[in-house]
């Protein structure tokens, strides 16, 4: 019995021991952020020691709410607490010490629409504090053909103006700039990248050709117009980006209508159709490429402009 108690009153002190100084403190979850009103909420003011004070209203579009003796006072914007002391102070000049609480009855049906280069394009509701990055998420995210991580926010003043800010969401996950948060109404829109291919030669309208979608070789001749009478050959060279130095391709149309196997285009791919007949490739596309492709396209291009093929 005696080794019994002094095996529980040894086990008592150990745990009684206080932790070692050097012990890290045990991390606190972070403290959610405070809600801010926004149109369309249901708020409760209550005045503990005026009773007639106490009613329900409903935040206006505007942001808005109207109270008895002060008229149309700005809630939006604020949190519960920050307006309960605007009040308070707006209530002082009517009544002694007037200890005002605002209590969220009842949230807004807003939502915000994310369109462009989503995946799941549509209206968002608004779930409290939803910023431009959670609305991205929501949506599903951004697609390859977006520009780079441009999102643009459309918002419509009070007055009926209108602006926009384009927000970065690569810096915004990356904590480099703030998150924004919505407001009922927003717009998120996500721009197409200007990813092009470009068709040149003997081809009735050589110039530059959106890549919307799957593209071969032969439809982008096709949609430039067709091969021209003037062209001897039915070959096209295809010079595609490849990191090092641009690959080069050569097709036989008329193979490919027979059904040989086409090739899919790229961003920035370019399908030039010759006047003739090319012996050697490299020196075709040092003397002649670099001359008929104009430097005014989009600088997706300018591995062919400012590159050397090696031989």
């Amino acid at each position: 019995m005696r080794i019994v108690i002094l095996l529980l009153t040894a086990s008592a002190l150990a745990q009684a021991q206080p932790a070692p100084a050097d012990a890290p403190p045990a991390a606190l979850p972070p403290a959610p952020a405070a809600y801010v009103l926004q149109s369309g909420d249901d708020i409760e003011i209550k005045a503990y020691n005026i009773p007639e004070l106490d009613q329900v209203v409903r935040v206006r579009p505007d942001g808005k709410i109207s109270l008895m003796l002060l008229n149309d006072v700005q809630a939006a914007g604020f949190t519960s607490d920050r307006l309960a002391e605007n009040l308070s102070s707006a209530f002082a000049q009517h009544y002694r010490n007037p200890r005002i609480s605002v209590i969220v009855r009842g949230f807004s049906s807003l939502s915000v629409y994310v369109g462009g280069e989503v995946f799941k394009p549509g209206l968002i509701p608004l779930r409290g504090n939803t910023t431009a990055l959670q609305a991205v998420v929501e949506a599903g995210g951004l697609k390859e053909t977006s520009r780079g991580s441009t999102v643009m926010l459309l918002r419509a003043g009070e007055n009926g103006e209108s602006s926009s800010v384009n927000l970065d969401v690569d810096n915004i996950v990356l904590k480099r700039a703030p998150d924004m948060a919505l407001r009922g109404g927003d717009i998120l829109y996500v721009p197409k990248a200007n990813i092009s291919v470009y068709v040149g030669g003997e081809v009735v309208r050589p110039g530059l050709l959106p890549l919307n979608g799957e593209l071969t070789a032969t439809a982008a001749v096709i949609q430039a117009g067709g091969v021209k009478e003037s062209a001897k050959s039915d070959t096209a060279i295809l010079v595609r980006n490849s990191g090092d130095r641009p690959q080069v391709t050569t097709l036989r149309l008329s193979d490919i209508i027979k059904g040989k196997a086409d090739m899919v285009l790229q961003p920035f791919d370019i399908v030039y159709v010759p006047r003739s007949r090319i012996s050697r490739i490299d020196k075709f596309i040092d003397q002649y490429i670099r001359q008929v492709i104009p430097f005014n396209m989009n600088a997706g291009f300018s591995y062919i402009l400012g590159s050397t093929i090696l031989r």
